[in-house]
């Protein structure tokens, strides 16, 4: 495959606050019928100085970028030939030869009621009561989570963001929602490479959020059970503490109700305040996504 390089005129040029805009047109001839826009892009950045890609300088003011190489058929040609329009200015081109809106959001919400069994905490130990015991409840909750998704344009995405935030919780205040009620469910990243660009590659990114602005993340419940501690052999040699039935006052057996438990693991005297134990699920940290509001 052949391509010839033909250079046809010099576009617009603009003077702004923030620098030069400039631009070339240029006609490219080849050989075989299709030899893609990419091929073709190349041909004429390597035509203007070898080596020549997105971000490059300009060559006579290096404040300004090459942004994009635009390919187009010439329909009107019967050559086969294409138009390329060149184009320089100052915009956020990096090393990853791309140039996106990364200002640009969609954003998605729908509300799921799910049934969340409890799990493991963060240092995988159950869920138990004071008294070591598991707890009286079937350690289900059911939940109004709200799903946000947001999906930006990004010139650049590390793998690295997806592994670091999945599975936790906001330790700030994220999009008006207290610390701990938003789980980043994950962050999904599609590499894009958009034929009319040279070498154009951006990324897609979608940021998804499990958002339950009620209950928050946390594993929450009552100090209760069927059981309590209780010391045997007190003051003795061998005295040591037991897990024992808690026993019904007036029927004389096992309780088919549970009570509440005190700090120590024991039966709470009647009309003492309600005991809540709190178990973190998911790691908290502070969540900044650059352009995610």
């Amino acid at each position: 495959m052949a391509l010839t390089v033909k250079f046809l005129q010099e576009g617009d040029f603009a003077a702004t606050t923030t620098g030069n805009t400039y631009q070339y047109l240029y006609r490219v001839f080849s050989d075989t019928p299709d030899p893609g826009r990419k091929n073709v892009a190349i041909a004429v950045c390597n035509y203007i100085a070898p080596g020549t890609t997105i971000g490059t300088p300009h060559w006579s003011d290096p404040n300004a970028l090459l942004m994009n190489a635009d390919v187009q058929a010439d329909q009107e040609a019967d050559d086969g030939s294409f138009v390329v329009t060149i184009s320089y200015g100052q915009n956020q081109a990096t090393d990853q030869q791309s140039y996106v809106d990364s200002t640009y959001q969609e954003i998605r919400t729908e509300f799921y009621s799910v049934l969340r069994p409890y799990v493991r905490d963060i240092d995988g130990r159950p869920a138990t009561n004071a008294a070591g015991d598991l707890p009286a409840d079937p350690r289900m909750r059911n939940s109004t989570v709200s799903r946000v998704s947001i999906t930006k344009y990004e010139s650049y995405f590390p793998d690295s963001m997806a592994h670091q935030f999945t599975n936790t919780l906001n330790s700030n205040t994220f999009r008006g929602n207290r610390p701990g009620t938003v789980l980043c469910a994950g962050i999904l990243s599609e590499e894009i490479i958009d034929p009319s660009f040279i070498l154009g590659r951006y990324w897609r990114v979608s940021y998804v959020f499990d958002v339950d602005v009620y209950y928050g993340w946390d594993d929450v419940y009552l100090n209760e059970g069927y059981r309590e501690l209780k010391t045997i052999n007190e003051g003795e040699e061998d005295e040591k503490t037991v897990l024992v039935d808690i026993i019904d006052d007036v029927t004389g057996d096992p309780i088919t109700l549970p009570v509440m438990l005190d700090a120590n693991g024991r039966r709470a005297p009647q009309g003492a305040e309600p005991i809540w134990i709190t178990r973190r699920i998911y790691p908290r940290v502070p969540f900044i996504f650059p352009g995610v509001s």
